[in-house]
């Protein structure tokens, strides 16, 4: 009888060894056997290719570093040489371009999967802390961290892509809402770039732009728009009282229900949330 091996194969020393686990695992399952969860990991099937005996190589998301490699079942020895076959065509900077890394970015913080730890070791992130925006060249973002977490992150010069637009189309839009923002967050340049690129993509959401029925209720004292909140009122946008709270900072006033439920005023409107910070209910002032 012709002898199998698992398939999965991790690094030793300068090669590689057999895992002897139950080869039917997914990759996920043998990720999570090695420490690692889901949205630490990326796999690379070979650009294609179908004459090798390896499968896939999983890496530590964004690097070079092998954490395992699965094989076909015949194979006993997992040489150096098959792995340079294999990868021939990979390309580090390409592997993570655009779309691609902002899906692993993505998936970490609505899982909750990517801590300021593993991410400061394999992004290199300098003098890294709990809450903060640290700068990563590679990807070409900013990455934001609460309580050790990614939370969100953003393009490097800080505005996202309706920023972009808003800022070449009227500049002067713009600095209006950046004086607004800046007013309350002083010099938070993070949180500042927030409040902008989120108000910038509910305009760009909005029906009707400009002409939309309900911009006088959202128009504040500053003689902007809050299309943030424009969009939870009337389009069903979800947001929750921590991102409210950040959204209109030093803007609302907040008191709790007769219930316990915690209620913001602000503008027309009175916001109701749980204490599990779900929007209940919202009704005018």
């Amino acid at each position: 009888m012709e002898n199998k091996s698992s398939g999965i194969f991790v690094p030793k020393g300068n090669g590689f060894e057999e895992l002897k686990i139950d080869s039917n695992k997914s990759i996920i399952e043998i990720a999570k056997h090695l420490g690692y969860n889901g949205d630490q990991i990326h796999s690379y099937f070979g650009g294609g290719k179908t004459d090798h005996v390896i499968k896939t190589i999983d890496f530590e998301i964004f690097t070079k570093s092998i954490i395992f490699v699965l094989t076909e079942n015949s194979v006993q020895e997992l040489t150096s040489t098959d792995i340079s076959r294999f990868l021939r065509d990979f390309d580090l900077d390409e592997e993570y371009i655009g779309y691609t890394a902002n899906s692993i970015l993505d998936s970490g913080i609505e899982n909750k999967s990517l801590d300021i730890d593993f991410l400061s070791r394999v992004l290199n992130i300098e003098n890294p802390g709990p809450d903060g925006v640290f700068n990563v060249p590679f990807l070409g973002l900013n990455l934001c961290f609460s309580d050790g977490y990614l939370t969100e992150y953003m393009a490097s010069d800080g505005l996202n892509e309706w920023a972009k637009e808003w800022k070449v189309l009227n500049n002067a839009f713009i600095e209006s809402y950046e004086k607004e923002a800046r007013y309350f967050w002083k010099g938070d340049v993070g949180n500042i770039t927030r409040e902008i690129n989120q108000q910038a993509e509910s305009y760009a959401n909005i029906p009707n732009g400009m002409k939309n029925e309900f911009i006088k209720l959202h128009t504040n004292e500053y003689g902007n728009i809050n299309f943030r909140m424009l969009m939870v009122c009337h389009y069903k946008d979800k947001i929750s009282s921590i991102d409210f709270e950040k959204i209109n900072f030093g803007r609302f006033k907040a008191r709790t229900s007769t219930s316990g439920n915690k209620l913001y005023e602000l503008g027309r409107f009175t916001y109701e949330f749980s204490d599990q910070g779900e929007l209940l209910d919202f009704f005018n002032a």
